[in-house]
């Protein structure tokens, strides 16, 4: 619903991306979305901050897991190879929203 006025959006009619109906379509999944994250994640600590989580979150361990660890240490070439296209893909994706801000 969001991407239908972003490039590479085949089919898509970019004016639906606003439309009253799909608007308020989507304000309805949003409210299901965020009451099960309220459901699943519980109460929250207000003594702990976004800072001290974004700390959490940003700091990698020494010893890692997942993919780019896995390939560093006993990936083949042609599975390098592989990750970098699927990356290469996501990181085009990802983006496309952010270049909207960006004056012309």
């Amino acid at each position: 619903m969001l991407r239908a006025a972003l490039p590479g959006f085949a089919g898509g009619d970019p004016t639906w991306e606003w439309h009253p109906a799909l608007l308020h379509l989507r304000a309805q999944l949003e409210r299901v979305f965020l009451s099960g994250i309220r459901r699943d994640v519980g109460p929250i600590d207000p003594d702990h901050t976004a800072m001290a989580e974004m700390d959490a979150l940003s700091i990698e361990p020494v010893v890692g897991e997942g993919p780019s660890y896995y390939l560093r240490d006993t990936g083949t070439w042609e599975q390098m190879r592989e990750y970098f296209v699927h990356r290469s893909l996501y990181h085009l994706k990802e983006g496309d929203p952010h270049a909207w801000a960006i004056p012309a």
